[in-house]
């Protein structure tokens, strides 16, 4: 399989287990998950043979609802408290060594907003959180700001993307 998820009660009962096939999406990397407030489950991971970031949504019996393809790769996915999602992700370029993007989906998976944060020198995240104002704080690596040696970098939105702190 492609995919495999299993949902398990707190008692460790096997609720259900779906593998998910697919002949156009690859095995995942760097993957992360969030249960959704219908019951639902999001996820997104790197694809590893296009490095490309993918976003999948099922629903609360493990069925497929959707997919969706972005330029960048990483993956850490968040769920809103307006049911819409957050991602943290990567940029590649042949002009720059990578920024860190972070995107705004609705609950079809489409993107509201789409926003980089880096300078001249490579930027990577490894976490994201939404705050209690509906902001976003991300945390990683940054090689343009600080000593230029990989410093941590850690970014803080409102609900728009846009900087609060970095």
């Amino acid at each position: 399989p492609i995919l495999d998820v299993t949902k398990i009660n707190p008692n460790n009962t096997l609720i259900w287990n779906q593998s998910y096939f697919s002949t156009n999406m690859n095995y995942f990397a760097n993957s992360s998950i969030d249960l959704i407030s219908d019951g639902g489950f999001v996820f997104g991971g790197t694809d590893i043979y296009t490095y490309n970031l993918n976003v999948v949504k099922l629903d609360s019996v493990g069925t497929f609802v959707w997919r969706k393809n972005f330029y960048s790769y990483g993956g850490v996915v968040r769920t809103s408290q307006d049911s819409s999602f957050y991602t943290c992700s990567n940029t590649t370029s042949s002009t720059t060594t990578g920024d860190i993007r972070l995107m705004k989906l609705n609950s079809n998976g489409d993107s509201l907003w789409t926003v980089n944060y880096g300078g001249i020198n490579a930027e990577r995240v490894s976490n994201m959180h939404i705050t209690y104002d509906c902001g976003l704080v991300a945390i990683g690596t940054t090689q343009s700001y600080g000593a230029g040696r990989r410093d941590v970098y850690l970014i803080k939105t409102d609900c728009a993307g846009n900087i609060a702190v970095s």
